[in-house]
């Protein structure tokens, strides 16, 4: 560095450094899988005297955590020099070598703020426990004797800002719409 008096001269002020970026958001939970006793395509099915069973459905997961966010940016240096003949000051003050005006990197502009966590993936939703699922134009037909035991529905996994998504539903019987 050029010798000269320039400890204390009048130096503009130097500009913050920008704000890290944010992080990225979580990925999403999956949807639990379904568990259907029956599965009528096309035709047409009856049932008599039966007992209809069908397992547990399989519960959502739960979305997954942002990433991190960036750091920030160093500050910049003073936007003028007031002191004829002073040496040009760096981009940035990081260590003592790189202060041209020896005060303590005080005319330089701060260190940007950490960027913030990136959001919570979407949970998955609950599957469901079904008896018997008919696809459009296909038909069934269950007497009065036919018993059903179905097992519990999946639970909907952890998503975004702590809500749970929908859990699965029993049904003995639904339409599949195509």
């Amino acid at each position: 560095m050029p010798s000269g008096p320039y400890k204390g001269n009048n130096v503009g002020d130097g500009v913050g450094g920008q704000g890290g970026c944010s992080g990225q958001g979580g990925q999403p939970g999956t949807t639990g899988g379904s568990s259907v006793a029956i599965l009528v395509i096309a035709g047409q099915l009856t049932v008599t005297r039966s007992v209809i069973r069908s397992g547990l459905g399989g519960s959502g997961g739960a979305g997954g955590v942002g990433g991190q966010g960036g750091h920030g940016t160093p500050g910049y240096a003073p936007l003028q020099d007031y002191q004829a003949g002073a040496p040009a000051p760096t981009s940035a003050c990081t260590a003592p070598s790189d202060d041209v005006y020896q005060v303590g990197c005080a005319a330089y502009g701060g260190l940007g703020g950490e960027g913030g966590v990136g959001g919570r993936g979407g949970a998955g939703a609950g599957g469901w426990s079904i008896g018997v699922l008919t696809a459009s134009g296909a038909g069934v037909t269950i007497d009065t004797t036919t018993k059903f035991s179905l097992g519990k529905p999946g639970v909907g996994g952890l998503g975004n800002g702590g809500g749970q998504a929908t859990s699965g539903r029993v049904a003995k019987t639904t339409t599949l719409g195509m």
